[in-house]
């Protein structure tokens, strides 16, 4: 039940017009009216908890592009869900089911009719549109609840894509890398949601979805206020949305009975949204550690930034393997002054730890096949995590992640042919220029290949000491 309490009255953010949104031009003498974000709550959210944060400071241009993209690209495939599934219920248990969006939604919504699921990719729809007019995305009925909660499940797997498609899709890109923000997705979300905000609606308060008002509130019934039926009953806490407003044009050519498409084609976008990669790119982690990672791979590494990596590995592997041949069991005599960290151009074993010098042959061909073993995994899609790990001056599996094929036996690496090899892959990635037409190697969580100054940072292996701890 909402808490009547007396709350805080709902502040309009100073009038501050959402980030990348249009402004109003209805002020004299032409001159420009800030957007007030969270002008669609009505007085009786008074009788809630709720907030209205900085859209500005929570919607940066890079996020919010991002989540009204990935609303309108889950409408298109909810659009077409609704017409293959029709009347149906949605057999979870079929392998298709998991590229259907509707998947994603409470079990109780599964054997809901066409009418239904049409209705809730509009809410998908409705939600994006506030979005592009530099309004909060505040949800209106519990739909919209949902529809935004699968937006910015969803939004994420778009970092992947290069500058040009980001733009083509309506994306605001930085065009400059101090602009650069992480996307922070954790609380979100919750940041626009009223907590009960379903005891709201008009069948709530003792009417139906075309009275004003009821009189006390009404009893609650056994599948509570959110059940499905309920979905599209609009808050009370918030404007209604017009009744009138229809489907996308080539929804209703298909409702007409004419064969239509959108613009962005079926299969392009279930491909943006990821629906299409069969690749788990954290199946290197075992079952205890699996939920440890709460964010996708592409927040991390971006195509762009796997192809770097995958070529550094590539000339690390191959001078690796010709100083290893050249050395052999021989100890490695370095200047007095170098003591590794990667900063040695065009050099192997001499980017490594002092405490690796003394290695034999084959633990040095160990660690040029452990740079090989983290292409192979990106060039799969999958993510380079390290696999092994000292104990006792040897290596083991590192007993968070699964291990090799039986037969590729690590026996002498210590920990640096894991986290040193794939330190020196990055350190070894050819520098990306602002001006080179390609997104930055990492938005949001990604290692940044430059340092401020345009020089490339280059981490140390697990263990080397800083500069001001020599």
């Amino acid at each position: 039940m909402p808490n009547t309490q007396t709350r805080r009255p709902a502040m309009t953010n100073g009038q501050v017009p959402a980030p990348g949104a249009p402004a109003d031009h209805d002020g004299d003498h032409g001159e420009v009216v800030p957007v007030d974000p969270y002008t669609a709550y009505t007085n009786q959210v008074a009788g809630y908890d709720y907030d209205t944060p900085d859209l500005a400071e929570v919607l940066p241009p890079l996020v919010a592009g991002l989540l009204a993209a990935a609303g309108r690209l889950l409408a298109v495939l909810a659009y077409r869900d609704a017409f293959v599934l029709g009347d149906k219920a949605l057999n979870r248990r079929s392998a298709k089911a998991k590229a259907t969006v509707f998947a994603h939604l409470p079990a109780e919504c599964d054997r809901q009719d066409r009418a239904w699921r049409l209705a809730w990719a509009r809410c998908l729809d409705d939600v994006a549109g506030d979005l592009e007019a530099g309004r909060a995305p505040l949800p209106r009925c519990t739909g919209e609840r949902w529809a935004l909660q699968i937006m910015a499940d969803r939004a994420p797997f778009l970092l992947a894509c290069s500058d040009a498609q980001l733009a083509e899709l309506g994306v605001r890109v930085p065009a400059d890398e101090q602009d650069w923000r992480p996307p922070l997705w954790d609380g979100l979300v919750e940041a626009f949601v009223v907590d009960d905000a379903a005891y709201s609606t008009p069948k709530a308060q003792g009417g139906d979805d075309s009275e004003q008002g009821g009189g006390d509130q009404a009893e609650e019934p056994d599948d509570g206020w959110e059940a499905p039926r309920f979905w599209f009953s609009p808050y009370r806490i918030t404007t209604a949305r017009p009744a009138d407003r229809d489907h996308p044009s080539w929804v209703r050519a298909r409702l007409a009975g004419t064969d239509a498409e959108p613009a962005v084609g079926f299969d392009r976008a279930a491909e943006l949204l990821g629906y299409t990669t069969r690749t788990d790119p954290w199946a290197a982690y075992t079952d205890e550690y699996r939920g440890s990672v709460d964010y996708r791979l592409a927040e991390v590494l971006t195509p762009q930034a796997a192809g770097l990596l995958i070529v550094a590995a590539q000339r690390l592997a191959e001078v690796g393997y010709q100083e290893v041949l050249r050395y052999g069991d021989e100890p490695l005599v370095r200047e007095p002054d170098d003591d590794g960290g990667w900063y040695t151009p065009g050099l192997f074993l001499a980017n490594l730890p002092r405490i690796c010098d003394g290695c034999n042959q084959a633990w040095r061909l160990g660690l040029v096949r452990a740079v090989d073993d983290l292409a192979g995994d990106l060039r799969a899609g999958r993510a380079p995590l390290p696999r092994v790990q000292r104990r006792r001056g040897c290596s083991a599996p590192d007993p968070h992640r699964g291990g090799r094929a039986a037969g590729r036996r690590r026996r002498h690496h210590v920990r640096c042919a894991g986290a040193a090899a794939a330190g020196g892959v990055v350190a070894a990635a050819p520098p990306v220029h602002p001006d080179a037409g390609g997104v930055l190697p990492g938005r949001g969580r990604a290692y940044d290949l430059r340092r401020r100054d345009g020089r490339r940072r280059r981490p140390r292996p697990h263990g080397q000491p800083t500069a001001a701890h020599r």
